[in-house]
């Protein structure tokens, strides 16, 4: 499991919410659990595209764990809504990755930054 597109596949796994509460939702994707160690590092960077919706204000990911905590505004934004936005961001990076090879990691950057630029008028 070396690639991008390997890695990104991992996002649209089962995934379950373990903990919620009006503000705070936090998701165990238990396959995140095995991205590569050398991918960690590019938590930062998907938690940064994710925040880009409205009423998203932390995102933190835990790839050890396989948790994602998400602090939101529930008067700006709902939990349908933000599983909503991590299914279409899922989305958006698969289709505009070529899905039958795996990504380099110099490819991975430019590619989110991209689906970041494109979100930007989306998200509000």
């Amino acid at each position: 499991m070396s690639g991008g597109s390997s890695v990104l596949r991992k996002f649209i796994s089962p995934y379950r919410i373990v903990h919620r509460m009006p503000g705070r939702m936090r998701i165990h994707i238990p396959l995140l659990e095995k991205v590569p160690p050398n991918w960690h590092a590019y938590s930062e960077i998907v938690a940064d595209v994710i925040k880009i919706k409205n009423g998203i204000q932390k995102v933190e990911i835990q790839p050890i764990s396989g948790r994602i905590l998400i602090i939101y505004e529930p008067k700006v934004i709902g939990e349908n809504e933000i599983e909503h936005w991590l299914h279409t961001l899922t989305k958006m990076v698969m289709s505009l990755s070529q899905i039958n090879r795996d990504l380099t990691e110099e490819e991975f950057i430019p590619l989110l930054d991209h689906v970041r630029l494109k979100l930007l008028s989306f998200a509000n």
